[in-house]
């Protein structure tokens, strides 16, 4: 939110806070104006004039108000000067002395062209305006400092109120300078800092000249003296916990603060992708007290849904595509385990590269492995092939480079030579004896490597890849996609 104070003066479109409002995409929420506004056309106490677009979706102003006084010609509001199209103002009020000679004047609203404007548990006080009319916005002073006037206001988070002697005023701003305004500190920001599979993590703002700040903890107040973070560990996965905070100084008091509700999420389990047609279907299981979801692709990309499915269109042909799921709501849970799929080709046979495993840190033991897969084939025995690397970024571990088309080693061959220099590696693999080749869907070869980087690209030379069949005859082959190897990020 924003707050206007102090004097301003013009012609047209004269606002205590904001002169005109035009584009679609601005809405006011959780602001204020205390200010002495003069001008001739369309003055407000918040907003000269509201224009806007019937497309907008939101409220054009809400949880906010005006004090002080508005004078002007014609369409003079103690909140807003006009309106011209279809707009919303909700959970709003003005305590505005509103000076005009014109027709054109309003406790709220100066004139509302057309009666466009949708205006909901909004008031003025008729006290100062001497306006009585719409009855149902037109509330005196007592009425204005009396919780019970604010049908469906949000006392909790977003008001305060000293019940009885003060109007509504906002936790998330400072309270303004006013008769019916009470003295309070400025008021603290509770933020999340971080969170771990134990821990929550809080920081706010520092206010200045104050004893301590005390915050509520799951329903127990805590004085945290004057430091500006705390710490809650030892909690579990699934857990609810809530807190709000506020400054201290002798007996004067800020707002607590909007209430922080946090839970520690949990990762999503069960997670499967499934290729179908031009499509990848990801699908996970839903996680209590999620908001929504991320999904990463390929170790980059992210999209979100609020639900526990995401479909991606338009993927290519033979190649892999690998995802991770987290939920999300303040804070983020930890990313799911990796699901992958391959979206195989259905006119011709074909081979593609695949990761079997993910890093998720370069750690000197640690080993990728990548297989050759194929598909759709009637009689594959030999295949001969060319993997091109970067030598900076990938060591090729020779001795676990393996031929993985029959479980026992005695019924297949592999030859291997690699250049560690130039980044190229030749592999040979067939089956032995004479016998027909195998058929349909399976793992070729099997290649284990150690990443330098945190993100390589393995090439298969089109050029050089031979197929065989059990009659020595060259098998025609769709073209195959390069593999980007990624150490996935634990944020």
């Amino acid at each position: 939110g924003i707050k206007g104070t102090g004097s301003i003066q013009g012609k047209q479109q004269v606002g205590g806070l904001i002169g005109e409002v035009r584009d679609k995409d601005v809405t006011i929420k959780e602001s204020y104006a205390s200010v002495k506004t003069e001008g001739d056309i369309d003055v407000g106490g918040l907003v000269g004039s509201l224009y806007l677009s019937t497309t907008i979706s939101e409220p054009a102003i809400e949880n906010s108000f005006a004090l002080g006084e508005v004078t002007g010609t014609n369409s003079v509001g103690g909140l807003i000067g006009s309106n011209y199209y279809s707009n919303t103002i909700k959970n709003s009020y003005a305590a505005v002395k509103v000076n005009s000679e014109g027709d054109r004047k309003g406790g709220l609203v100066g004139v509302n062209y057309y009666n466009r404007l949708t205006i909901t548990n909004c008031y003025y006080n008729s006290s100062i305006t001497g306006l009585t009319t719409p009855v149902e916005q037109a509330k005196t002073t007592d009425e204005l400092t009396s919780k019970v006037t604010f049908t469906n206001w949000d006392f909790e988070n977003v008001w305060d109120i000293k019940d009885g002697s003060s109007y509504p005023f906002l936790r998330s701003l400072p309270v303004p300078d006013h008769e019916y305004m009470p003295d309070m500190l400025y008021p603290v920001t509770l933020r999340l800092a971080d969170t771990n599979n134990t821990s929550i993590s809080l920081a706010w703002n520092k206010v200045e000249s104050i004893q301590r700040y005390e915050l509520e903890v799951d329903g127990t107040i805590v004085d945290v003296g004057l430091d500006t973070s705390y710490l809650h560990d030892n909690l579990h996965l699934g857990e609810q916990h809530t807190y709000r905070i506020r400054a201290v100084n002798e007996d004067v008091y800020s707002s607590w603060s909007p209430r922080l509700v946090i839970t520690l999420l949990e990762a999503p389990f069960n997670i499967k992708a499934v290729a179908q047609d031009d499509s990848i279907i990801v699908t996970w299981d839903y996680v209590n007290n999620a908001a929504e979801y991320v999904i990463e692709i390929n170790g980059n990309r992210t999209y979100k849904t609020d639900t526990t499915t995401y479909v991606h269109k338009d993927v290519l042909k033979n190649k892999q595509y690998f995802y991770r799921v987290k939920a999300k709501n303040i804070s983020s849970g930890d990313w799911s385990e990796v699901a992958s799929a391959i979206n195989w080709s259905n006119e011709k046979p074909a081979i593609c590269l695949a990761a079997n495993n993910w890093l998720k840190d370069l750690v000197d033991n640690d080993e990728v492995e990548i297989l050759l897969k194929c598909n759709g084939f009637d009689d594959l025995y030999t295949v001969q092939f060319d993997l091109s690397y970067d030598a900076d970024k990938v060591s090729i571990l020779m001795g676990n480079i393996k031929n993985i088309m029959e479980t026992q080693e005695d019924n297949t061959y592999i030859s291997v030579l690699n250049d560690d220099q130039t980044g190229k590696l030749k592999v040979l693999a067939s089956l032995l004896g004479k016998r027909e080749g195998k058929k349909g869907q399976f793992d070729i070869v099997s290649i284990k490597l150690k990443l330098k980087s945190n993100d390589t690209t393995l090439n298969l030379d089109s050029n050089t890849l031979r197929i065989v069949n059990s009659l020595s005859k060259y098998c025609d082959v769709d073209e195959s996609a390069s593999i980007n190897i990624k150490v996935l990020s634990n944020r």
